[in-house]
C-alpha cells in the first residue's frame, strides 16, 4: 500500500502540471471573465497621444493624397467641423469630445498638410479614433475594454478593474501586429462599424466625410516608418511572436506529456517497482517534462517582461502603460512548481525505498544432502541419528 500511495501523490501533482498548463493556454480564447484574464500583456492608451505615436514626418503630402481633400484656407473651419450639425440626442459623448477637439483644432490651422493633420493627432483622443482603453494579448488573439472611469479621469493606470468589450475571433498562432490592430480599429471608426455588434458607431456620425477620407488615406499609407515605437519594437515584433509560439508550444507539450505521465503512474502501480531501468526511464521523463516546461515558462515570462519594460521606461511621453497578467503567470510557473515535485517525490521514492512493495524475498535452498551422505548411498533423513543413537 505504501508505493501505491506515492504513486498516488505523482498522478496528482502531474494531473495538477497538466491543467495549470492548458488552463494558462486557453487564456482569452473567448469573451468569459474566466477567461480575459489569462493573458500575455495588455496596453493601456487611456493618456494615449498620438502626435508622439505617428510621425507624419515620414509620410509626404502626396502620399496621403490630402491636397485634394483640404480645401482653400477660407472654408478650413467648415471643412473641419462639417457634419457635426444635427447630430441631437443621438449622439454619444464620444461625439462630444470630437467636437470640441475640432473646434479646438480648426481654432490654429494653418497652411500645410502635415501641420494639419498633427493638429488633429494632437488634439483627438483615442476615444475620438476609435480606440478602446485597454487592449488585452493572448495566444489567441486580442480582447480591448474599458478602463476604470475614476481612475481614467484622475489619469493613473489601475490594471485590477477592466472591463472587457470584446474579444476577437481565436486563432491558431496569432501574431501580434500593433500596426495592423491600429489600422483595423480606425478603420472600424471610419466605416461605421462597431466590433461583435451591428450597432452604428456614435463616433462616425461625428466625423464628416472629408475627415474621413483624410484619415482613410492616413490609414492606408501608415506604416512601421512613421509608427514611433519605443526601442525600435517595431524590428523586433517578428522575434517577440516567434518566442511566444516556442513558449506556448513547449508549454503545450509539457501538458501533453504529464497527461500521458499519469497513464504511465498508473500503470505502475501494477508492476513490480522493484525493476531499477522501469524506475530510470520513469524518472528520466519526469524530468524531461520539468525542463519543458521550465524552458517554456522561461521564454514567455523573460520576452513579455522585457516587453513591459520598454513600453513603461520609454513610453511615459506617449501616455501608454503596459501589464503583465497576474494570472497567466502564476499559472505557468505553478505547473512548473508541480512538475518539481514530480520530480523530487520521484527521485526520493526510488533513493529512500518510498516505492517499494514491502515485500520480503527470500533465498532458495537447495533440498539435496550433503555430498558425505551421497557417497553412502543414502540419503540423510528425519529421525536417522535417533535410530542410529539407539544402536
Amino acid at each position: 500500500m505504501q508505493f501505491r500511495f506515492f504513486r498516488f501523490l505523482l498522478m496528482v501533482f502531474s494531473l495538477a502540471c497538466a491543467i495549470l498548463s492548458v488552463w494558462a493556454l486557453v487564456g482569452s480564447y473567448k469573451n468569459a471573465d474566466y477567461l480575459t484574464q489569462n493573458y500575455l500583456i495588455d496596453f493601456h492608451l487611456t493618456g494615449l497621444d498620438l502626435s508622439k505615436l505617428i510621425n507624419l514626418d515620414d509620410l509626404s503630402t502626396r502620399d496621403l493624397g490630402l491636397e485634394e481633400v483640404i480645401p482653400s484656407s477660407t472654408t478650413k473651419r467648415d471643412w473641419l467641423d462639417d457634419g457635426l450639425d444635427n447630430l441631437g440626442d443621438a449622439a454619444s459623448s464620444a461625439a462630444s469630445s470630437v467636437a470640441s477637439s475640432v473646434d479646438s483644432v480648426s481654432s490654429d490651422v494653418s497652411g500645410g498638410v502635415n501641420s494639419v493633420l498633427k493638429q488633429i493627432l494632437s488634439k483627438y483622443s483615442n476615444e475620438d479614433l476609435g480606440l478602446a482603453d485597454v487592449y488585452t494579448i493572448s495566444l489567441w488573439g486580442y480582447c480591448k475594454g474599458d478602463a476604470d472611469k475614476d481612475n481614467k479621469n484622475k489619469g493613473t493606470f489601475d490594471n485590477s478593474k477592466l472591463n472587457i468589450t470584446y474579444c476577437s475571433k481565436p486563432k491558431l498562432g496569432y501574431k501580434f501586429d500593433p500596426l495592423t490592430l491600429f489600422k483595423h480599429e480606425v478603420n472600424n471608426t471610419i466605416n461605421d462599424k462597431v466590433d461583435g455588434s451591428d450597432d452604428s458607431n456614435p463616433i462616425s456620425k461625428a466625423l464628416s466625410s472629408t475627415v474621413k477620407n483624410a484619415l482613410e488615406d492616413l490609414v492606408d499609407n501608415i506604416d512601421y516608418d512613421s509608427l514611433d515605437l519605443p526601442s525600435d519594437l517595431n524590428k523586433k515584433i517578428t522575434l517577440v511572436n516567434n518566442l511566444t509560439k516556442a513558449g506556448a508550444a513547449l508549454i503545450l507539450t509539457a501538458a501533453v506529456l504529464s497527461f500521458i505521465s499519469i497513464f504511465i503512474q498508473c500503470a505502475g502501480c501494477f508492476l513490480s517497482p522493484d525493476n531499477c531501468c522501469l524506475s530510470f526511464l520513469n524518472f528520466l521523463f519526469e524530468v524531461v517534462i520539468l525542463i519543458i516546461a521550465l524552458v517554456g515558462a522561461a521564454i514567455l515570462t523573460g520576452a513579455y517582461m522585457e516587453v513591459r519594460k520598454k513600453i513603461n521606461d520609454e513610453t511615459k511621453e506617449y501616455g501608454i502603460r503596459s501589464f503583465l497578467s497576474i494570472q497567466f503567470y502564476a499559472f505557468i510557473w505553478s505547473a512548473v512548481v508541480a512538475a518539481i515535485i514530480v520530480c523530487l517525490l520521484n527521485l526520493l521514492g526510488h533513493c529512500c525505498g518510498l516505492f517499494r512493495t514491502g515485500r520480503k524475498r527470500y533465498r532458495t535452498v537447495s533440498a539435496a544432502p550433503p555430498p558425505a551422505d551421497r557417497e553412502m548411498g543414502y540419503d540423510h533423513k528425519e529421525g536417522d541419528s535417533d535410530v542410529s543413537s539407539k544402536h
